[in-house]
């Protein structure tokens, strides 16, 4: 319309592949894997008046998986591994122009994940979070070649009863007409991968995983080609590990 685009996409995937192979005492071990998988996107940008933009989405993600064995010899028995995860999402972020050059802009985001596992021989399982998060950033030209990003990200996640923020900073000066060198540094977190596992095998979970970002840029285009040298840095804390127990160290 002439406010605004509205967009939707979805899809929907099924898939089956498997195996037999021959076992050591002469029969025949058998493998499958079924998987269904549905996604969804929703989604609207547009402007209210002249110096608002407005952008928000929703998303919806499934995903089933079977696993299964045929086999039937000492430990290894017929057996069958369901797994399903799913993901809501929902993201909205609002833009405020001041003038030409400088803007503002800041939004949030809701997201709520499912993880479930269930065996006849390991019982069944699960994890399900509510994640938060909050930003804020400005672009603000200090002068006509010098220009900054300033901002920060809140975050929160029930499953790991945790909270972060994340200051970020970047800085772009503008050499010619063509080049400019710019930097960056900031704070990221995110959550750790396996945490089904890390749960069943250690009976607890880790929480936030940090990286801080040093980003150094030189860029200069000319008749439509570009010349890009880049150097960065990342220091990282509060990894998982699992050495003798699991932490976050």
């Amino acid at each position: 319309g002439n406010t605004g685009m509205l967009k939707f996409y979805g899809y929907y995937n099924h898939g089956q592949v498997g195996f037999n192979a021959p076992a050591p005492d002469g029969g025949k071990f058998g493998f499958e894997v079924k998987n269904n998988d549905i996604y969804t996107n929703l989604s609207w940008a547009g402007f209210l008046g002249d110096t608002w933009k407005l952008s928000f989405g929703a998303s919806h993600s499934r995903d089933w998986n079977n696993i299964s064995t045929s086999y039937n010899t000492g430990a290894i028995l017929p057996d069958t591994f369901k797994l399903r995860n799913s993901l809501t999402q929902v993201r909205a972020v609002a833009t405020r122009f001041f003038g030409r050059l400088t803007s503002l802009r800041f939004g949030g985001e809701y997201q709520y994940s499912t993880d479930d596992f269930e065996n006849q021989r390991f019982g069944a399982t699960e994890l399900q979070d509510h994640y938060a998060a909050a930003f804020v950033e400005t672009d603000l030209y200090l002068t006509t070649k010098l220009v900054t990003r300033l901002g920060a990200r809140a975050e929160h996640s029930d499953l790991l009863q945790e909270t972060k923020i994340s200051p970020r900073i970047s800085l772009a000066y503008k050499l010619g007409d063509g080049d400019q060198f710019s930097f960056a540094w900031g704070y990221f977190y995110q959550k750790g991968d396996s945490l089904l596992r890390w749960r069943s095998q250690f009976g607890q979970i880790p929480g936030f995983q940090r990286a801080e970002h040093y980003i150094l840029n030189y860029q200069y285009i000319l008749n439509d080609r570009t010349f890009r040298v880049e150097g960065y840095y990342k220091k990282y804390k509060d990894l998982v590990t699992t050495r003798d127990d699991l932490q976050n160290d």
